[in-house]
């Protein structure tokens, strides 16, 4: 029956039989060609064994002990020293070999050098296909790659130890101690071979990873590195390690920071590292530049590091060209040194220039345009330039009272109550006023910005008037008072605002106008409006509405010619459409010979046939038939002004009348006047008349 694969472990048994003859029998077993073997007669031989034989005896018996237990596919732990002594002593004994190979696989032998000796026998060319592999359950490969450690624990680089530690690397899994243990020895045989191949220096490098204490190894391998110039992650890190053993040195300090700025690896972690390069080579801008790129990634730069950002900056000419070299971002160094010092607190010239700098290279970071307008403000700039900064800021940070304070005061130098700011401007320093933030200039300014608004709050009225309460000689913020309270309908008080600006204001035309007219209307000091229309029509001579006002002043002061001049005047130069001075122009010529009876009559006839719906028209020509006598043509007249103004003229009503009375219509004639009466212009001569109307239309109807 076959045997399991394997040796089990068995307990020693030795019999009075074996004590009273194995001593004699042993000696001579062993020395036969064909020595009993079984588990009988390995009682003998166990108990023969005896440290006062001779040393070829010994070794004999124990080869025959050994023999025993491998038929039998055991061993038992007191004949460990046994089977030790018998595989040290016949190498080229297969069973010997195999079975004490069996006893370290299983680590009944725990002998590394015994171990070492052993597979190295084993693994002999002409037992590769010994049956005794599968007896003694011994895998080939797995026995190989131990054998492979073995050596490595070996200081001995022999060739055949190598390639054997050579195999077995290559097999053993990437990131395994077995590998890395490996690498250890192949990196000892490899550098006494000067060896700096591909292979070699993968080797050296799970070395490294594996003990970078091991200095031969590091310097062996950062020297290859550094004669490749490689800046790869595993270069760096040797070079780390070399530079961390001479930090106070040169070479390894300097190598390992432009490897860093050549691989791109410029964060918090290489900064200490470039620093000390850049101290020793302060010149060198690829190292100053990547001293930047590091400092720039910090989440909150110390003042060391916002110390190095800033003198980036001083530098930005030479560095510029690395960065763009290297597809580095620069707004990120004065982003860095920006937000740091707005956390801080930074004002003054230099941060506003840092701060100008960085929201010029990042216009989306609103956290810089608020840090740069408060550091404007802190100075107190209010120039046109920082006027769109306080801008940017307060959109970023609309509740920021003193950038609001500071954008107004910007609005005031700037002048923005007028142009394209000045809805801006108004919205800012109204803001101000209602908080009860205000200045003089800057309530003056606001007074002024709303003069250009059609509409105008109640807010703005009272400004106004504060304003040229404190102003005297403020004429244009009367002349805007004045046009607000003439179209709120109070003309008192606009005249009152417009007299004032017309003094201080000689050359404004509406100032003049507009005083000139409302005097007229409000007051009727006729002679006092007729000087300042007269300075208004100078200074427009095309303007249609000054002239015809001067005229009627002119016509309420009697001064027929010197109103029919202006008239005539507006007829001729400015509108010779205009159907009121046509006329007033006729009606002036009614009072003239017959000449210019003449003239009114073309004049009026020239006023209908440009607006035939008027009422006016129809109104004068009645008046100009009247002069004239011609009584049908003045009825007619009379009756389409009425139909065209919808009969809410009393005296015409009354004009036409008579003229029914006249040609003895009595019936139309009692109409007309109970039109009279019925709009409430009835007197008693209008009464007395209508009832002798009314018996005239009577008798005549009987």
């Amino acid at each position: 029956m076959a045997r399991e694969p394997g040796l089990r472990k068995a307990n020693e048994r030795i019999t009075i039989w074996h004590r009273l003859f194995g001593r004699a029998l042993a000696p001579k077993w062993s020395l036969l060609a064909r020595p009993p073997l079984g588990a009988g007669s390995a009682g003998f031989y166990a108990h023969a064994l005896r440290n006062d034989l001779e040393p070829e005896a010994r070794s004999r018996i124990a080869r025959c002990l050994l023999w025993c237990d491998a038929q039998a596919g055991q061993y038992v732990p007191a004949r460990l020293e046994g089977y030790r002594e018998a595989a040290r002593a016949f190498p080229q004994d297969e069973r010997c070999v195999f079975f004490a190979a069996a006893l370290c696989r299983q680590g009944a032998l725990n002998d590394p050098g015994l171990a070492s000796q052993i597979y190295t026998a084993l693994l002999r060319a002409e037992w590769a296909e010994s049956s005794l592999w599968a007896a003694f359950d011994l895998p080939q490969r797995a026995l190989t790659d131990e054998l492979a450690r073995l050596y490595a624990r070996d200081k001995d680089v022999s060739p055949e130890r190598v390639a054997a530690v050579e195999d077995a690397y290559r097999r053993a899994p990437d990131r395994s101690l077995e590998r890395s243990a490996l690498a250890g020895y192949l990196s000892r045989a490899y550098r006494q071979q000067d060896r700096a191949d591909e292979e070699a220096q993968n080797v050296y490098a799970v070395a490294f990873a594996a003990n970078p204490d091991d200095g031969d190894n590091t310097a062996f391998l950062a020297g290859v590195f550094a004669a490749e110039e490689r800046t790869d992650l595993t270069a760096c890190r040797v070079y780390a390690r070399m530079a961390r053993n001479d930090w106070d040195g040169y070479e390894w300090v300097i190598r390992l920071a432009r490897a860093h700025v050549a691989a791109g690896r410029v964060d918090g972690d290489a900064l200490p590292v470039l620093r000390r390069a850049a101290a020793l080579l302060p010149e060198d801008t690829d190292l100053a530049a990547g001293v930047a790129m590091a400092g720039a990634q910090q989440a909150s730069p110390d003042e060391a590091t916002q110390a190095e950002l800033e003198r980036a900056l001083g530098r930005e000419a030479e560095l510029l060209p690395v960065f763009w070299a290297r597809d580095w971002r620069w707004e990120g160094v004065a982003r860095a040194l920006a937000l740091a010092w707005g956390r801080a607190g930074r004002v003054g010239e230099r941060a506003v220039a840092v701060y100008a700098r960085a929201a010029d290279l990042c216009p989306g970071d609103k956290r810089l345009a608020v840090f740069h307008a408060r550091a404007l403000a802190a100075g107190a700039d209010y120039s046109e330039a920082s006027a769109a900064v306080y801008e940017k800021g307060l959109a970023a940070a609309p509740g920021e009272h003193d950038l609001l304070v500071a954008l107004g005061h910007a609005y005031v130098a700037c002048g923005a109550q007028e142009g394209a700011r000045r809805g801006r401007a108004i919205d800012v320093w109204e803001n101000l006023y209602r908080q009860g933030t205000g200045w003089p200039e800057m309530v003056e300014a606001l007074a002024l910005a709303y003069t250009g608004d059609d509409r105008v709050s109640d807010v703005a009225l009272a400004l106004w008037t504060g304003v040229v309460e404190a102003s005297p000689k403020n004429g244009k913020l009367r002349a805007r008072l004045g046009r607000e309270w003439k179209a709120r309908g109070d003309r008192d008080v606009a005249l009152k605002w417009y007299r004032e600006a017309a003094k201080l204001l000689p050359r404004d035309f509406e100032a003049q106008y507009e005083a000139g007219r409302l005097l007229q209307e409000c007051s009727g000091d006729n002679a006092a409006a007729e000087t300042l229309l007269r300075k208004a029509v100078k200074l427009n001579a095309g303007h249609l509405g000054a002239h015809v006002a001067l005229g009627e002043v002119l016509l309420a002061q009697n001064k027929r010619d010197e109103a029919k001049a202006v008239f005539q005047h507006v007829v001729d130069d400015i509108d010779r459409t205009h159907t009121p001075s046509l006329l007033r122009l006729a009606s002036l010529n009614l009072r003239y010979e017959e000449r210019g009876v003449l003239e009114a009559s073309a004049l009026f006839e020239q006023a209908k046939n440009l607006d035939p719906d008027r009422p006016e028209t129809h109104r004068r020509l009645a008046d100009l038939y009247r002069e004239q006598g011609q009584h049908a043509e003045e009825e007619k007249a009379l009756e389409k002004y009425l139909a065209l103004s919808a009969g809410a003229d009393p005296h015409a009503h009354r004009q036409l009348a008579d003229l029914y009375i006249r040609r003895g219509d009595y019936i139309r004639a009692e109409s007309a006047l109970r039109r009279v009466i019925a709009l409430g212009a009835g007197d008693r001569k209008t009464y007395t008349l209508l009832g002798e109307v009314m018996v005239q239309a009577r008798g005549k109807a009987a």
